[in-house]
This record gives C-alpha cells, structure tokens and sequence, in this order.
C-alpha cells in the first residue's frame, strides 16, 4: 500500500502536485480503481478532519518515507535507525488504528497518506532551503520517539496512540451491519436490532436532535466499511465490538 508514497517521492514535482480530483475524474472515467479515485477527493478533507496526535503521526509515516528516500538518494547519512521494513510497520499500525477509529477502507487511509505528502511538498515551495532544513529538522525531533519504539520482533510501534473507543454512532454503523447480516426474525436478529435502537437513541442524547446530528449519523454509517473492518485483526475489531455492546447495555 506504500507505492503510493514511493511513487510521487520518485517524481518529479510537477508529478507529485497533479490535481487528485482531476485525477480521480479521470480514473473514474477510466473505470481503474474507481473507488480510490473516490476517496483521493475526499482525502483532504479527511486528513483535517483527524485528531492532531493522529495528523501528527500521519507526518511522521510521510517523513519516515522520506529520510528513507533521501538515505537512498545520497543526500542524507543519517537514516535515523530506520528501514524499509520499519516505516512499514509503522504505516501499518497507524493505518489499522485510522481504520478502526473511522470506519475507512485501506485506500482511503492511502489517500489521507498522499494528501498529507502533498501538503508537505506545497509548504515547501513557500520555503527557502534553510527553512526546509530548519523544519525536516523539527518534525523529525517529533517523530523520533515514534521511530524509537517500532518493534518489528513485536510487530508494534509503541509511542503510537492508543486507538480511541468508538463513540454511539460509530457504534451504531457497525451494529447496523451485524443486524443486516442476521437471519431475518431470528432472535439474535431482534436483540441486535434492540441494541441499535438503543445506540440511536444514546447518539442523539450525546449529540442533540437536529440536522447536524443527524448527518452525523448517517456520515459513520456511510463511511464504515464492513468488509475493511472485518479484514483487521481481531484484537483490534472484537473490543471494538465489544464496547458498543456494553455501551447499548447487549
């Protein structure tokens, strides 16, 4: 899933500032990967809409990729303990946390992924070479104790954060699912039809009635991918659940 990253570090700038909506029309006219075409209009909107720590943390997968890319290039010595195998570790465990928390596909991670490397290369065109310099040199203090704790052996990175517990209507998008997929009238049908009433009902007594609660809504349940969500590992997705049913009381 890194190409994508590796591919507009490989080119030149004109390459990697191409417009992403005018790239995703023509995908999509194309009829190639219709779906990330999608959500490469979407991204950008997407990367703003993330907690900081987690933008933050987006940089650092962009800047990994970079040094990497630099080390290679001969413009850098300093590799700062990375690999090729650690960056992707990293991007891995931060995808499967963007993932759950949002209810994203992996190519709508992918997307946020080359939205932000966009956005880097824009700041830089405003900047001298010693202004460059000054904040590759700031980010990367950032980023270093996130680059410290990737453990390949453990399969983590450490100093990321905790993915954060679903709210009602996150809950409610996945518990949407699971009763679509239930047997029609069974009792397990009619239980988990309960809970979701109960996490409508807890999402607007969180949220407010009105239009914007009500986008809210239907924003979680639009976005979730179930088939994306199911494809984690389940020591990410089954406390997930588990957390909306205790939340519904079920």
């Amino acid at each position: 899933m890194w190409w994508a990253i590796a591919m507009l570090l490989a080119g030149s700038y004109s390459d990697m500032v191409k417009d992403p909506a005018a790239d995703a029309a023509e995908a999509a006219v194309a009829g190639e990967d219709f779906e990330t075409a999608g959500y490469a209009m979407q991204a950008p909107g997407w990367l703003d809409a993330l907690p900081e720590a987690r933008r933050r943390e987006v940089r650092c997968v962009t800047l990994a990729d970079q040094v990497l890319e630099d080390v290679g290039g001969g413009l850098r010595k300093d590799s700062l303990g990375l690999t090729t195998a650690k960056a992707d570790m990293l991007a891995a465990r931060l995808t499967e946390a963007i993932m759950v928390e949002n209810g994203y596909s992996e190519a709508g991670v992918t997307a946020i992924y080359n939205a932000d490397f966009e956005a880097m290369s824009w700041q830089n065109q405003e900047r001298s070479e010693a202004q460059r310099s000054a904040a590759m040199a700031q980010d990367l203090g950032r980023c270093r104790a996130l680059f410290d704790s990737i453990d390949l052996s453990g399969g983590a990175a450490r100093a990321l954060t905790p993915v954060a517990g679903p709210n009602a209507a996150q809950c409610y998008a996945i518990v949407n699912v699971l009763a679509d997929r239930a047997e029609l009238a069974s009792p397990e049908q009619r239980r988990i039809e309960a809970i979701r009433a109960r996490l409508e009902k807890r999402h607007y007594a969180d949220r407010g009635t009105g239009e914007t609660a009500d986008m809210e809504l239907n924003d979680e349940v639009v976005r979730f991918d179930p088939e994306a969500f199911d494809a984690l590992p389940k020591a990410i997705t089954e406390p997930r659940r588990a957390a909306c049913f205790a939340m519904a009381g079920g």
